[in-house]
């Protein structure tokens, strides 16, 4: 819940530093998406966490497949939009944060994956104007690299969550 709000709070900075597809992103997608989740893991619950599950192959290909378009698509949405900056950053981060915003939504192990690039992306999206002197971006580099630790830990996390998920559900088969 305090995600989404998170999110349109972010929104308003991220337009400021014209990178207007993450803006976009977090307060069209992911604040509704996020608040749509707590509800739904709330229903499904496990713990701390929800009930995960794992795509088909097929399906991982085609999120693949969506994710590479998706991102040529949105570069080349921005790099017509004046003002916009980091385009190529900007574009996968958005595709990405999307893609992770809506497997989470969906439980998928699948969302480690996304998580930990778009959170890797989110902290180079910052890095590479602190280095080219635009010092006032180091907030937004600080809270990437702590985001960035924050998604390996919750990735650890899902991970020992999963496992302990599939071995209760063995157990129960065997009993």
């Amino acid at each position: 819940m305090i995600g989404g709000v998170n999110s349109a709070i972010y929104s308003i900075g991220y337009f400021i530093e014209g990178v207007y597809a993450l803006a976009l992103n977090a307060l069209l997608i992911s604040c509704p998406v996020q608040i749509y989740t707590f509800f739904t893991w709330k229903k499904h619950a496990y713990k701390e966490a929800t009930k995960f599950k794992v795509m088909d192959w097929w399906q991982r290909v085609l999120l693949c497949i969506g994710t590479v378009v998706g991102i040529v698509v949105t570069y080349i949405i921005l790099i017509n939009v004046e003002g916009s900056s980091q385009q190529i950053l900007d574009a996968i981060t958005f595709v990405v944060g999307t893609v992770a915003t809506f497997t989470v939504a969906f439980a998928y192990m699948e969302t480690i994956v996304y998580n930990l690039l778009n959170a890797t992306m989110t902290f180079i999206l910052w890095l590479v104007p602190c280095i080219s002197g635009n010092l006032s971006n180091i907030p937004y580099l600080i809270i990437s690299i702590f985001s960035l630790y924050c998604q390996i830990l919750a990735s650890i996390k899902w991970v020992q969550l999963y496992k302990e998920q599939k071995y209760e559900q063995r157990r129960k088969g065997e009993g």
